[in-house]
């Protein structure tokens, strides 16, 4: 056996080891106490005093059901509607550039878009159905088409050192599914680094809502049945933490009727989804069918729950873990139009933002758009200094 493919192998064997229900003492643990639950963080002392908030132009060519994934770079926001197959490009006012919609059955077309990153200016998206990865460049023209039926179904991606970490959502199709891998851009290989056994037929497969978190040059990854986080860093896959529920904690592969059980629902069922800057790790769990947020601060070795994020300067309007999106410097949260109007036109709220130009803010979107406008997105920069 290759040396490479020995240190894989042997890479796969560890991290499987480590879903086990044994204690495992390598681990960092992150203590989660699921009873003391606080109503909210407040990020107004993390986040620099000038904010954005952005209304998407909302045409009949560019009509966004959901935003799913979503990044800002090169002054774009570059959104994933995966409803309607569709990514959106705008600018950083929020007017509308040019959107990715090639659905059908041609050569530079797919079936379906699961996930989405963005390397440089490129655009990759997957096609879980065909089982592909396919880049387009800025001008949305097809430039690669890598076929991964064989090795994996890829249902979110992250971008990490110019290449693009892939990920399956469940336990396999068959026993060499790969549940987390690297695809080089370059070599146009993908490098698996973690293989689950494949489950019965009557499990339910689970679809977490983000399983990868990217964070300066390293990625943490979770997936179903395991209460592990493993961490992708400078080519070196590994199991890095360990959730430790205090109580209520019961992640094994079940039917999905009996996860359904409405006198269950107290039960908490692993991990949902995984956030993080260069300080913290954000997991999100249900407990009683509600989300609730995990906030371990690497450094303190510390764990605290929130129901919700909020800056407090602007009203304290909510933001959720599964509707923000993170990148080195900043906090983007979406919003439905009709969410922002009900909450701003509540004059108590409105009321709360002290700064006349933050209130102007917030008057003037409010005046743009209607119940059936596009989403709207609250863009916080980072400070130098944040403790998030």
């Amino acid at each position: 056996m290759k040396k490479i493919e020995l240190f894989y192998f042997i890479a796969g064997l560890i991290a499987l080891a480590s879903c086990s229900r044994e204690k495992v003492n390598t681990l960092v643990e992150i203590h989660i106490d699921p009873s003391q639950v606080e109503s909210a963080y407040d990020i107004a002392g993390d986040i620099e005093s000038e904010w954005d908030i952005i209304a998407l132009e909302t045409t009949d060519n560019y009509l966004i059901s959901a935003i799913n994934k979503l990044y800002y770079q090169n002054g774009i926001y570059y959104l994933l509607d995966k409803n309607g197959h569709t990514v959106f490009l705008y600018d950083s006012s929020g007017k509308a550039i040019s959107k990715l919609y090639k659905k059908g059955e041609g050569p530079d077309e797919y079936s379906m878009i699961e996930a989405l990153a963005i390397v440089d200016k490129n655009i990759w998206v997957s096609d879980s159905n065909l089982r592909s990865l396919i880049c387009y460049d800025e001008n949305l023209k097809m430039t690669d088409r890598y076929k991964t039926f064989d090795i994996m179904s890829v249902y979110d991606m992250v971008t990490i050192d110019g290449n693009i970490c892939v990920a399956a959502n469940w336990s396999g199709w068959n026993d060499q599914n790969i549940e987390c891998g690297i695809y080089n851009t370059a070599n146009r290989e993908i490098t698996g680094f973690l293989h689950v056994p494949k489950q019965k037929e009557e499990i339910a497969t689970f679809k977490k809502t983000n399983q990868l978190a990217g964070s300066e040059n390293s990625c943490l990854f979770i997936h179903s049945y395991c209460d592990t986080i493993f961490q992708l860093s400078n080519n070196e896959f590994s199991p890095a933490y360990k959730a430790v529920f205090k109580e209520r904690y019961e992640d094994i592969p079940l039917p999905i009727e009996k996860i359904m059980e409405p006198s269950l629902a107290h039960i908490i069922r692993g991990m949902e989804n995984i956030k993080q800057t260069s300080q913290n790790i954000f997991i999100s769990y249900l407990d009683t069918r509600k989300f609730m947020t995990a906030m371990y601060n690497k450094s303190k070795g510390v764990c605290r729950v929130y129901h919700y994020l909020i800056n407090s300067n602007i009203g304290a309007l909510p933001i959720f873990l599964y509707n923000a999106f993170f990148d080195e410097n900043n906090i983007i949260s979406v919003h439905e139009a009709s969410e922002v109007l009900d909450f701003f036109g509540n004059e108590s709220n409105l009321a709360k933002i002290k700064n006349e130009s933050d209130r102007k803010k917030i008057e003037t979107i409010m005046s743009s758009i209607d119940p059936y406008s596009n989403p709207v997105l609250i863009r916080y920069k980072l400070k130098p200094n944040s403790s998030l």
